[in-house]
Order: C-alpha cells, then sequence, then structure tokens
C-alpha cells in the first residue's frame, strides 16, 4: 500500500520475542526495547500513574498491538484490567488496539485435553472476550497465533495496519452501534448521485452504474437479491427493497453489514473515490475555483428542479423548511442553505455583492389567494434577466417554520431558481461547488469549458449596476 510501517516490540520482562521479531521486519522499520532500555523506560513511565501526558504518549504510534499467553489466563487478565484502561486514559480511545493471544499451540493442546468438558478452554476465552470488545471500544480484533508455529502472526500485524488504513471511528459509533451522522450524510450524497430519475430508488441499472463506476466490477443478477436477504437486518425495521429498487434505508444498512463483517476497506473504498477525506469533509475539486461563466447549465437547471420537485413533500409547489433542510440535510455542519447569512458570509467573502433576505415572516393580511404565484412580482425576471442586487428576493407568504433553531421562509419554485441565479452571479465557483456538495454530478469542469465556448450564443445578458452608497440603485 505504499506505507511504512514501523514496528516496536516492548518486552515487559525482558524475553525473547522470537519469531514475531522476522514477521515485524518483513513488514517495515523494527524498534525492539527490552525492559533494559533506555527507550523503555518511557513505555514503563506509562505503567506509572502519575505519569503526564507529555511523557506518555509516543510520537507517531498510530496503533497498539498487546499480546497475552493464551496459556496463562493471568496475562490476560492484567491486559484487561492494567493495559487496556492506562491506554484507553493516555490516549482517549483514539489509538486502535490489536489484542492477540498468543501460543496458540500450547493452548489448543490444553483444549484437546478438557474436550471431555462441556465447557472447554475455547468457550471460556471467548466468554472473556466479549465483555472486553463492549467495555473496550478501541479494540478493534482480537486474533490468536502461534509465534513458534508462525500460524496468523502475519495477519495480526496486517489488522494493524488496516486499523490506520481504515479507521472504524469516523464511520461508526461502537457505543451507539450506528452509523455516524458524518458517513450517513457522505453515503446518502452518493445515493442521490446515481439516483438519476430521483425517485428516491436505486434501480438495478442505477445500482450496476454505482457497482461498475467505483469497483469497476458489474452488477450481478443476483447481487440484489443476495443484498436483500443479508441486509434486512441493519435496516432498523425500515423498508429495504420496494418495487424492486433499493432504498435509501437499504444503501446505508449494506455498508452497515460490511462494517458489522469487519470489511472496512469496502466503505473507506467508496468514501475516499467520491472525495471524502478520512475525517469525512468532503474534498471540493480545485478547479471549481477557476469557474467564471455566470450561468446556471441546463444541467444545473434540470438537477435544482428535480430537486424542487422531489423533495416537495406536499406536492404544492412550494418547499417547506422541512424540505429545504432535506435537501441540505447532506452537507456539513451547519445544514443550511449557502444564501444563508451564517454560511454565506463565509463562502461569499470578497464577493462583490452579498445576498440578504428576511428570515422572520409573517402571514400578511391579503393572503387569502389559492395561487402562491399571484403575489410574486415577477418584474425580476422580466426579459429573462436576472438582476444581482442585495435586495431580498420574494418569497410565498406563509408562515416559516423551526430549522434546527433557525427560521428560515417557504420558497417557491420560484423562489428557489431565483436563489440560484443570484448565487451564480455573484460567484460562479461559490454555487458549482455548492451543487457538488449537493450530489450534482454534472458540475464539472468540462462541462464549465463547454458553456464557455457558448457563451456568445446565449440570450440572457449579464447587468452590472454601479453607483455610490444610497443614490438608488436598488430601487
Amino acid at each position: 500500500l505504499g506505507t511504512q510501517v514501523v514496528t516496536t516490540i516492548c518486552d515487559s520482562k525482558a524475553d525473547k520475542a522470537s519469531a514475531m521479531l522476522s514477521t515485524a521486519r518483513s513488514n517495515g522499520s523494527l524498534t525492539f526495547l527490552s525492559s533494559q532500555q533506555k527507550e523503555y523506560e518511557k513505555i514503563g513511565t506509562l505503567a506509572s500513574n502519575t505519569t503526564t501526558n507529555s511523557t506518555v504518549q509516543q510520537k507517531g504510534v498510530d496503533s497498539i498491538i498487546l499480546v497475552y499467553d493464551l496459556h496463562k489466563f493471568e496475562t490476560f487478565v492484567r491486559l484487561e484490567n492494567h493495559w487496556l484502561p492506562l491506554i484507553e486514559r493516555h490516549y482517549n480511545g483514539k489509538v486502535p488496539v490489536i489484542v492477540a493471544g498468543n501460543k496458540l499451540d500450547l493452548f489448543l493442546q490444553t483444549e484437546t485435553c478438557m474436550a471431555e468438558n462441556p465447557l472447554s478452554a475455547q468457550v471460556q476465552m471467548h466468554q472473556h472476550l466479549v465483555p472486553l470488545l463492549q467495555r473496550f471500544h478501541f479494540v478493534r480484533e482480537c486474533i490468536r497465533c502461534s509465534a513458534k508455529n508462525l500460524l496468523c502472526v502475519q495477519e495480526v500485524f496486517v489488522k494493524a495496519q488496516e486499523a490506520i488504513l481504515y479507521p472504524l471511528p469516523p464511520i461508526f459509533d461502537t457505543a451507539s452501534a450506528r452509523m455516524t451522522k458524518k458517513c450517513k450524510k457522505a453515503f446518502t450524497r452518493i445515493f442521490r448521485m446515481y439516483d438519476k430519475d430521483n425517485d428516491g430508488l436505486l434501480s438495478n441499472s442505477e445500482l450496476n452504474d454505482f457497482q461498475h463506476q467505483t469497483f469497476l466490477v458489474p452488477l450481478g443478477k443476483k447481487d440484489l437479491a443476495g443484498w436483500t436477504s443479508n441486509i434486512r437486518w441493519y435496516a432498523e425495521e425500515e423498508e429495504v427493497v420496494r418495487d424492486g429498487k433499493l432504498t435509501l434505508a437499504g444503501f446505508l444498512a449494506l455498508f452497515v453489514f460490511l462494517i458489522d463483517k469487519n470489511c472496512l476497506g469496502m466503505p473507506w473504498k467508496v468514501l475516499r473515490k467520491f472525495g471524502y477525506s478520512d475525517s469525512l469533509d468532503l474534498t471540493i475539486p480545485k478547479h471549481f475555483q477557476g469557474i467564471n461563466f455566470p450561468s446556471l447549465s441546463t444541467a444545473s437547471r434540470e438537477f435544482l428542479m428535480a430537486l424542487f420537485n422531489q423533495f416537495d413533500s406536499d406536492m404544492d409547489g412550494i418547499l417547506s423548511s422541512d424540505d429545504i433542510k432535506d435537501i441540505f440535510s447532506i452537507i456539513s455542519e451547519p445544514a443550511l442553505p449557502p444564501w444563508y447569512p451564517v454560511r454565506a458570509k463565509r463562502l461569499l467573502k470578497g464577493c462583490f455583492s452579498f445576498p440578504k433576505d428576511t428570515y422572520e415572516r409573517k402571514l400578511p393580511e391579503d393572503s387569502s389567494t389559492k395561487n402562491p404565484l399571484d403575489k410574486i412580482d415577477f418584474s425580476l425576471s422580466a426579459g429573462g434577466i436576472i438582476i444581482a442586487s442585495a435586495t431580498p428576493f420574494h418569497s410565498v407568504s406563509k408562515l416559516c417554520s423551526s430549522f434546527d433553531g433557525v427560521t428560515l421562509p417557504p420558497m417557491t419554485q420560484f423562489d428557489w431558481m431565483g436563489h440560484w441565479h443570484m448565487l451564480t452571479k455573484i460567484s460562479p465557483s461559490v454555487a458549482a461547488a455548492e451543487l457538488y456538495r449537493l450530489g450534482h454530478r454534472s458540475s464539472s469542469f468540462q462541462n464549465m469549458k463547454r458553456l464557455k465556448n457558448r457563451r456568445r450564443k446565449e440570450k440572457e445578458l449579464l447587468v452590472v449596476v454601479v453607483g455610490s452608497k444610497g443614490c438608488g440603485k436598488t430601487s
């Protein structure tokens, strides 16, 4: 994988590490610490309750392998009652630990002698490992090995590397046994990217596109049926398949299933494929910074219209606060529209204009009209010209509801598209990046280059109004 591994073996009793040394050497650089060495004194202070964090934490420690003797139960007791609590206290549970039960060759001999006993040694050890894994959530795996016979020793070091390359905490909360909020946002965004018909389901064709573009392997005819039988238990009683198509709950349950089976490489491959870092922050491609064409492409307009229609829950032509919340729920916190002041001040810093809007609107007295569009001032879009100004856009007269503690106005289709046109005029690169966060797959540099080539053919005009403060530009 191109990763240099530095292995440090600490022998608390100054015994020889036997075959573990040769295995560690084959995986990268090796440092062996015996109880007489000065370097070991630093780790020896780890056992002291009076040490400070500066002396405890070893620089560059990414994972820890704790080894105990399967043939001596007292070594497991010390590991559980001393070393694991010590690591938890000084590393705050952030360093993954692999527990290796060594001397499997002797343990198997003991188990053979106890075969007549209904409670075998293996069952007893299993009963002790389960509470350990439940108590110390940073313990990634427990492996039995034999350094003498080189049995599963290589696997111990491989799992220690995988614990670093495919970290568990960012994608799964072991305390609640649920996918983390950021991970759920990421996979929901990926789900939307392949939901081409915007029906909230993934058909076999859409799943095949996802499978082929992510893993370069086509979807088998029986794959969906096989997935369904395996993930039903992980969907938390939600519907997994509807009308022969995979639901969002089923898509998320598929990755929870992989995590539960300790196949963390699969979810991380998908997340990194779609631009997510180890902390699950979405990386915006650098080429978006060079976009300066102030107009939404046809594909972008179609994407935004499809979003509006898909999330208009009551089909009344108006996006409620809850509907807007659902649309922006897949972006990082604060999950608010880009024109809301909290985000706009950061996203549009240094731009020539700044969107303003009122977020405390009440129902006017003459709001008895049935068609909400009758109250809209269409002069803003006369002749197809969108004016980029700081004037708030007119919105439908409807009581606002709460949006995670923030009050947002409902939006008609005119409001929705008008805000996006405004954002594109103010900063095309910010608008393109926001569409990318929402899962718009066509917001690419190549698409923008094609738009530039057609710029002279566009009938839309860009008008910039310049004047001193108070001279009446807005009116």
